[in-house]
């Protein structure tokens, strides 16, 4: 190898979870709160955000024609310009916001969705156009320095019908110089014994770690992914998009999980999210992220990566970002989320916002997918630290009616690498070298949600959104290698676990899916969730119903797996081999434009 390679023996839990306002290590949630704030100066530059009237009833049933497979329009995804013009905000709202907000010096430019426009100018003229002053508050942590903008006012009453939402905050995050990246390495027992058949470098340095972890050969083969396309042609027709709300990665770590694990480079580029200077200091969820999406596209891909620090709660802003990339992602994955409780402490205006985006997202046919998190039924309960409320609850934007929640399950391998058996990943009551440890794969049923019309009632047996859809490994042994930069400056690997890992490996397979349709002149899935099922239901072979194990970390009663869908584990885990075959294909349609 070009760099030399240390092993540690050390695993660590991943699905990064913001505490508002919060990065992937978790700050204090009420940490900005207790800050002081001074009125910012009259010539600072702040942005504000206006989600403007829309007709979202009519987008929900667009979205639905096009995401049911009985449908005549099912995958006939309408432009990103028609979506703009059918679905977003009208040309008289439009106008009105620009009359109002250029009468006090701002300007108005509406987002490429057509659901929110963006507000900018000085602070003094803001201040005047909103009625109160603008506050700013001030702080450095994890070698980023964040500014934060912030206003208790509100737009003109005069514009009341033409505004639905609004969100007076602007993040501007600079990426401070950094000498060496540390990674933190929490220190745990090994969780299981790897009995299959490993291709990588690690049987050469370290057989203890060989032992105890699973190789990207072994993940592909067990989950079907031997079967599908892996030429260089797919490769470069491949679209995913990975969201990295907190961490960055490196790419020399790049280069030692391909070349350790005999996969195919990728080519990532960076997509700064408004208001970050700099690219994100490598982090744990970010090497792992890139490393499994990686190990699981063809060569010759290209991933576009998302970038916006973890104190940014415009989570809104960030997806719209993803929208407006010049060529559509066919999927995205996201590692972070936030317990539907705690989207409170960030206002309603920001969850209907990033919801309204997701559902453009999806019409304009891109899959999304979500981590479910890994503290089992109780999700509000901080990933780093251990603490916090043990009530059950589920992590959002998994919980949208948009996204597919993908949860943890624990995959056991024959020397073949074929399954043998898989069980809902919890290692809470497991004695060593399992455990104990207080992760779980997070399931259970949503607060804010209805059950959307795409979960068959017969299945779920609830009123409401419930999660997760699918599951796949997320054990933290055998884990996922995962190489990083260690407090020395060198490159090691190290077991990861979470439903972040089981996220990108799910989505980046659809993304392979989606490439071949695109080649084979049709168009993606967009939303996939109704596809995946019935595809359940009508081919059991497709998925793999884990009946073994329970997600309750805390005796909230919640969630165990039984036959068929469960709160544990969805309709099961995936094998992706007849997937190609099995998804349900449009009517003869000529490919969009996006």
């Amino acid at each position: 190898m070009s760099r030399s390679l240390a092993i540690a023996a050390v695993c660590a839990t991943a699905v990064a979870v913001l505490s508002p306002p919060a990065t992937a290590d978790t700050l204090d949630a009420t940490a900005w709160e207790r800050r002081p704030s001074t009125n910012a100066s009259p010539d600072a530059r702040v942005s504000f955000y206006v989600g403007l009237a829309r007709p979202e009833d009519r987008a929900k049933a667009a979205l639905r024609r096009t995401a049911d497979p009985a449908s005549r329009s099912y995958r006939r995804f309408p432009g990103r310009e028609s979506i703009a013009r059918r679905y977003g905000a009208q040309r008289p709202a439009i106008r009105a916001l620009r009359r109002s907000a250029s009468s006090d010096g701002l300007r108005v430019s509406v987002d490429a969705t057509g659901v929110f426009a963006t507000v900018s100018g000085t602070a003094g003229r803001m201040s005047q156009w909103v009625g109160a002053p603008i506050k700013v508050r001030k702080r450095s942590l994890d070698g980023i320095a964040v500014t934060q903008y912030t206003t208790r006012g509100r737009p003109p009453r005069a514009l009341r019908g033409v505004v639905e939402e609004f969100v007076p905050l602007d993040v501007h995050s600079r990426v401070l110089p950094q000498d060496v990246t540390a990674q933190r390495r929490p220190e745990r027992s090994y969780a299981g014994i790897n009995r299959g058949t490993p291709d990588s470098c690690l049987a050469d340095i370290s057989a203890e770690l060989n032992r105890y972890t699973y190789s990207f050969n072994q993940l592909r083969t067990a989950y079907g992914l031997d079967n599908l396309p892996t030429s260089r042609r797919v490769g470069r027709a491949s679209r995913v998009t990975i969201m990295s709300l907190g961490d960055g990665f490196s790419e020399a770590a790049l280069a030692v999980s391909a070349e350790c694990f005999g996969v195919p480079r990728a080519r990532f580029e960076r997509v700064p999210v408004p208001g970050l200077i700099g690219d994100l200091p490598e982090g744990g969820e970010g090497d792992l992220d890139v490393q499994v999406v990686q190990a699981v596209l063809p060569r010759g891909s290209t991933v576009h990566v998302v970038e916006t620090s973890g104190f940014d709660l415009r989570l809104f802003l960030a997806w719209a970002v993803a929208y407006g990339q010049e060529r559509l992602p066919h999927a995205i994955t996201s590692s972070y989320g936030l317990c539907e409780p705690d989207l409170r402490k960030i206002g309603p205006d920001v969850t209907s916002l990033t919801d309204s985006v997701l559902l453009r997202l999806g019409l304009a046919g891109t899959s999304l997918f979500a981590a479910a998190g890994d503290r089992g039924s109780s999700d509000c309960i901080n990933n780093e630290t251990g603490t916090g409320p043990v009530k059950a609850a589920v992590d959002y934007p998994g919980s949208s009616t948009y996204v597919t929640s993908v949860g943890g399950t624990r995959i056991a391998l024959d020397r073949a690498n074929r399954r043998v058996r898989e069980y809902v990943w919890n290692s809470s009551d497991s004695l060593p070298p399992i455990g104990p440890d207080e992760v779980a794969g997070g399931g259970g049923r949503s607060v804010l949600f209805d059950r959307p019309w795409w979960q068959p009632a017969d299945m779920t047996r609830a009123t409401v959104r419930t999660v997760p859809d699918l599951s796949a490994h997320a054990a933290n042994g055998p884990g996922y290698p995962v190489a990083m930069t260690g407090a020395d400056g060198e490159l090691d690997i190290q077991l990861v676990g979470g439903t972040s890992a089981a996220t990108p490996f799910t989505a980046a397979t659809v993304g392979i899916l989606a490439a071949g349709e695109r080649l084979a002149g049709r168009p993606p899935y967009g939303l996939i969730q109704p596809a995946l099922y019935r595809m359940a239901r009508q081919r059991p072979a497709t998925f793999y119903d884990v009946r073994i194990g329970d997600n309750d970390l805390h005796d909230q009663g919640c969630c165990s797996a039984r036959v068929g869908y469960d709160l544990a584990s969805g309709i099961g885990a995936p094998n992706f081999a007849p997937w190609r075959t099995a998804l349900p294909r449009p009517a003869a349609v000529a490919p969009g434009r996006n």
